[in-house]
């Protein structure tokens, strides 16, 4: 009844053009570009920590290799990071996600906290 009445398809429209307004002038590269930047400062962070990483990830997710315990570690310092999955017994695997509005003094409060696991 939706799409006999045309509402779909406006619907639709307005959809799209949102994302032509998004991919105007740059406008998408220019808006994630922070959350780029956050997360690979948190990824150099946690290499120069001596993280591994399940992937290599150029995008704003990250997704470092932890302990049980550093994991239970990190959620006691207060940061949520999410669970992607189990590598093995020991060892899980979180993904860190920025966005265009993560402030820096999360990242530098979670950077600060990496240096007590």
């Amino acid at each position: 009844m939706i799409k006999q009445k045309g509402g779909m398809l406006a619907k639709g429209r307005l959809l799209g053009l949102q994302f032509l307004a998004l991919m105007e002038d740059g406008l998408y590269f220019k808006t994630g570009k922070k959350a780029v930047d956050q997360a690979m400062r948190i990824r150099t962070a946690l290499m120069e920590a001596g993280f591994a990483f399940h992937v290599d990830s150029p995008t704003n997710q990250i997704f470092p290799i932890f302990t049980d315990e550093q994991w239970e570690k990190i959620e006691e310092l207060g940061f949520k990071l999410e669970f992607n999955g189990r590598l093995d017994e020991d060892h899980v695997v979180l993904r860190v996600c920025t966005s265009w509005c993560t402030p820096d003094e999360y990242v530098d409060k979670f950077i600060e906290a990496l240096k007590e696991l």
